[in-house]
């Protein structure tokens, strides 16, 4: 069950990162918002980690301590990604990508308080 949660935050999160930013598209309708959502969801598990490792070690373990702006520019990596491998999410230029990264964590953070509290 907390795999379709996650599923669902992920996928209200890109919604708002897409309404919110002109340069990020998902083409189509709810269907393909899922569908993004999923390959971004899959990437992130299978690489992610290994992103987040890379910038950690490269920065000196500067990014360890500030975990946020890792999992933000993990996110961006990955969200790059996604948009290589779909031709349904379009994401112009990294700027944007990290402008999205930021915009889906606070937005998923704020759906886990709600979600945590109605528990």
């Amino acid at each position: 069950m907390s795999i379709l949660i996650t599923w669902a935050v992920i996928t209200v999160s890109m919604f708002v990162a897409s309404q919110m930013l002109t340069r990020m598209k998902i083409k189509g309708g709810v269907w393909n918002h899922f569908v993004v959502s999923a390959l971004f969801g899959v990437l992130m598990v299978v690489s992610g980690w290994i992103f987040y490792a890379a910038l950690g070690f490269a920065t000196g373990g500067l990014l360890f301590m500030f975990s946020f702006v890792g999992k933000v520019l993990t996110a961006a990596i990955v969200l790059k990604l996604t948009d290589l491998f779909s031709d349904r999410l379009e994401v112009k230029g990294f700027g944007t990508a990290i402008v999205a990264a930021l915009i889906m964590n606070v937005s998923g953070a704020i759906a886990e308080l709600i979600l945590s509290a109605s528990a």
